[in-house]
């Protein structure tokens, strides 16, 4: 999905510095408590370690050689080099290059090679709590250091094997914050101006004469609060008319507040593809998007890459308008807006007291 530039590059370099913090100060706080994806399983293989920077955070990840994952603070205890860094994997644990220094998953030091005792606590890393679910490496971030309240849904058709791995699109880099990819799913009045037309999958052209029409509805999920439903019938119409179709069907499932959702697609006669998106902000005002893929067997690969292109498509016409707006505290909304100011009070529960601190850079 290759995104190309909306906006004149000359007046892209005029948005200054202070123009992004503007938008930024308008918004709840830029990371909110949730999981949030930063690499593929597949790009981290039995002993090899990587260097990721999500969150204005600095993450080293490895793959001890029993396959365990771990998460670790990127800069080391002792003097502070990058563990992936020039770092070697030595078992389950992940070497310091600069002095040896050893780290467990868990973020024990497990040996000081030039040192007869025990290592001191204050030697142990920072471990993040991390999860691998269906191709991606995710970790549990929360503002008050507290254990996780959720985990990650298990999607039955891919633990059974009726569904399977399709691949992998993006990344993109979006110039948003991170709860406007869910709130856009509850406004409803938006669907028909930027929405409206059948996309050329993987692109930004629209097919002339097609129009989309959208039945949707916005629900809370009865058992777990850290989950919300969206539900999409989409119809198709040629000239005005109605193709006599079973519309296909959109249930996206918003698994707290957007870092990783679940769209599940029903596809009148082949079957499901199953869509993990994933939004993790690098820094304030800048999430990095992409996704991985399952349908059934039964769904034919052009059936498959033809709705997740189309879904990708559609997302590129939000990206002007998500780069460039700022958050309205008290909007003023009609009836026919959608559940907009439900969807906020919903999402209000991912934010804590020390989510605006957690949010800054931190000084190392």
């Amino acid at each position: 999905f290759a995104r190309k530039p909306r906006v004149d590059p000359d007046a892209a370099k005029l948005r200054s510095h202070r123009q992004n913090a503007f938008r930024a100060s308008t918004y709840p706080p830029a990371f909110p408590n949730g999981w949030y994806k930063l690499c593929y399983s597949k790009d981290i293989k039995r002993g090899e370690t990587k260097y990721y920077q999500y969150l204005n955070r600095h993450f080293s990840v490895y793959r001890g050689q029993s396959g365990i994952v771990g998460v670790l603070d990127a800069f080391c205890p002792h003097l502070g080099a990058n563990l992936s860094i020039g770092g070697t994997v030595v078992g389950d644990c992940l070497r310091c290059p600069f002095h040896g220094w050893a780290f467990r998953a868990d973020g024990k030091c497990d040996n000081i090679p030039y040192s007869n005792d025990p290592p001191p606590q204050s030697a142990n890393a920072k471990a993040w709590i991390c999860e691998e679910r269906y191709g991606m490496v995710c970790i549990w971030f929360d503002a008050e250091g507290r254990e996780p309240t959720w985990r990650l849904p298990v999607v039955e058709g891919i633990e059974n094997g009726n569904m399977t791995s399709r691949g992998v699109a993006g990344p993109i880099d979006i110039g948003m914050h991170l709860q406007e990819w869910a709130e856009n799913g509850v406004d409803y009045a938006h669907f028909d101006v930027l929405h409206n037309r059948l996309m050329l999958p993987w692109t930004n052209m629209n097919v002339p004469f097609v129009e989309v029409i959208h039945n949707g509805e916005y629900k809370l999920d009865d058992e777990n609060p850290h989950i919300s439903h969206f539900h999409n019938d989409v119809f198709i119409e040629v000239f005005g008319w109605r193709l006599p179709i079973p519309p296909s069907h959109a249930h996206i499932h918003f698994v707290g507040p957007g870092g990783i959702v679940y769209l599940e697609f029903t596809i009148p006669y082949f079957g499901t593809v199953m869509l993990f998106e994933s939004h993790t902000p690098r820094e304030s005002m800048v999430t990095k998007t992409d996704w991985i893929y399952y349908a059934d067997w039964t769904v034919p690969s052009f059936i498959v890459s033809f709705y997740v292109g189309q879904w990708a498509a559609q997302i590129y016409n939000d990206i002007e308008v998500w780069e460039n707006k700022i958050y309205r505290q008290r909007p003023v909304l009609l009836k026919t807006d959608g559940p907009v100011a439900k969807f906020r009070r919903w999402c209000s529960q991912f934010y804590s007291e020390n989510s605006r601190n957690a949010a800054q850079a931190l000084d190392w």
